[in-house]
């Protein structure tokens, strides 16, 4: 059996180091809470890797090395990182999903500007 996971983010950071991407497990939230999963499935996952570039072939090099531990990204646009990932995901998602109304952005900037035209 396979489980796929969609989520915001990839349970890793990737870092550029001089000429090379170092990846690194993440800490905390749904990667910590399904990385204790004892599972015999395969485990697959799909979201943002948490960095930019616009190079096509750094996001070769990215593809590939995520694709070893069963990670697929979806690149995101610099625009589509700030009003959607850090504004609406963050601003106002997150706050909803685990009752911390007070970090609500109600300001509503972001609000929208995630859809894709």
């Amino acid at each position: 059996m396979k489980i796929i996971i969609i989520a915001n983010r990839l349970p890793v950071k990737i870092e550029r180091k001089e000429k090379e991407f170092c990846i690194t497990r993440s800490e905390g939230g749904l990667a910590t809470g399904l990385g204790s999963l004892e599972t015999e499935s395969e485990l697959y996952w799909v979201g943002w890797p948490g960095i930019h570039t616009e190079d096509e072939n750094e996001k070769l090099e990215i593809r590939e090395k995520l694709h070893e531990l069963n990670f697929h990204p979806v690149f995101l646009s610099s625009e589509q990182i700030e009003n959607y990932y850090e504004g609406y995901s963050n601003g106002t998602i997150w706050p909803l999903c685990h009752y911390f109304s007070r970090l609500l952005n109600t300001e509503g900037g972001s609000t929208g500007r995630h859809i894709a035209k």
